[in-house]
């Protein structure tokens, strides 16, 4: 259970205790619990008790012991920590609230608000796996997260490649945002942008990983103001398909490593990916994958 200690709610502030304890799927007793001490926003709620759960079901599995302790929580490693142990746990005491009576809805009030609600995360779920083919793994991450869903359809909205959104947002954004221990309204990057970016590898005029290796990271730097097709041309990252530019790469990275292309030639087929690293890496990862790829097959397998 939570326990909202203080803060003002209106003006985005506060402080929550979460208290977590678990049981074997069909127990009724819980085991001990613990409480999670401070937490100041709902993001790091949801993480020090998926932390704490985590690490509890791990203690029991282990034979371990879970004791009754406060906890700190560690925003930047997502992790809890031990503050102190809770020496008098057992003269704790649980009733209901004497001062708040229960609440009873008419039947007609729930139906009203059920139809006035969004969509939620079972149906997103749903509509993201059977309408949009994302995996179920893709889908349970992107509706775990009120902020992630809001920012996915918003994404989906802009590009029709919807399994390219999913792995930009479970991907570059998701890493970004926990390394950062920051949430999506702190995000520098918005969706028009990210949606830029995915239309320019679904066109060849980029790779994925020049946009994730070099371009993300310089949007990132310069905030929601910058475009990313006049980026990616002032940095000079523009994909590289001129046949005769690709096959001088090739021939480059051949004549460093004639042992490699005797292997090759000798069977040993699996040291391609070998030459297609060393052209990319010529290249400053700007040269066309697909092509690069079928040049250096026909110039590798080429009789002399």
């Amino acid at each position: 259970f939570l326990d909202i200690c203080d803060g003002n709610m209106e003006e985005g502030s506060m402080r929550c205790d979460a208290n977590v304890s678990i049981r074997l799927r069909g127990e009724k007793i819980l085991n001990t619990r613990t409480e999670t001490k401070n937490l100041n926003s709902i993001r790091n709620v949801q993480r020090a008790i998926q932390y704490e759960i985590q690490r509890q079901i791990e203690l029991a599995e282990s034979e371990g012991t879970v004791e009754p302790e406060t906890m700190g929580f560690d925003a930047v490693s997502g992790k809890t920590y031990t503050m102190r142990s809770k020496e008098l746990a057992n003269d704790y005491r649980y009733f209901p609230e004497p001062d708040i009576p229960p609440v009873q809805v008419a039947a007609a009030d729930v139906m009203l608000i059920r139809e006035s609600m969004p969509e939620l995360p079972a149906a997103m779920h749903k509509r993201l796996v059977s309408l949009f083919g994302l995996s179920e793994y893709d889908a349970s991450v992107i509706v775990a997260e009120k902020e992630s869903a809001m920012y996915y359809n918003e994404l989906a909205d802009l590009t029709g490649n919807y399994k390219a959104a999913a792995n930009w947002l479970n991907g570059p954004i998701r890493n970004y945002l926990n390394e950062n221990a920051v949430g999506y309204e702190e995000l520098p990057v918005n969706t028009t942008q990210v949606a830029a970016l995915i239309k320019m590898i679904d066109e060849n005029r980029i790779s994925f990983s020049v946009a994730t290796q070099r371009v993300f990271p310089e949007l990132v730097r310069r905030g929601k103001d910058v475009q990313p097709e006049a980026l990616v041309s002032e940095l000079g990252l523009l994909q590289e398909d001129n046949l005769d530019l690709l096959k001088g790469y090739i021939q480059q990275v051949m004549e460093r490593n004639p042992q490699k292309v005797a292997e090759y030639r000798s069977g040993k087929k699996g040291i391609a990916g070998m030459f297609m690293g060393e052209v990319m890496k010529l290249s400053g990862g700007k040269a066309d994958p697909k092509k690069t790829n079928q040049l250096l097959t026909e110039a590798l397998d080429q009789i002399l």
